[in-house]
């Protein structure tokens, strides 16, 4: 084999194959079954939350409103929420 064939296969190796291993292993690892209702997430001990979510990656947000009508995010997996914030034209 030639030289560069070798190089190129240990670029793909380090920057493509590690990285996205590491990623598909986190997500494998920290994958379980969503609630009953995503509407009304139960509340849980923050170590029964999956391990990306206690890593703070690969959240599955999905948009909600609240009663009054403002825009807020909850992850289905662990119910952690943020806001949306209101993007417009200045007043």
């Amino acid at each position: 084999m030639s030289e560069e064939f070798i190089n190129v296969l240990v670029f793909v190796f380090v920057f493509i194959v590690v990285p996205w291993g590491f990623i598909f292993g986190l997500r494998l690892l920290g994958r379980r079954r969503g609630y009953e209702s995503q509407f009304a997430p139960q509340e849980e001990p923050p170590a029964d939350r999956p391990l990306r979510c206690r890593l703070n990656l690969f959240h599955r947000w999905r948009t909600m409103r609240t009663p009054t009508g403002d825009l807020y995010q909850r992850c289905l997996d662990c119910g952690r929420t943020r806001d949306i914030p209101m993007v417009g034209p200045p007043p």
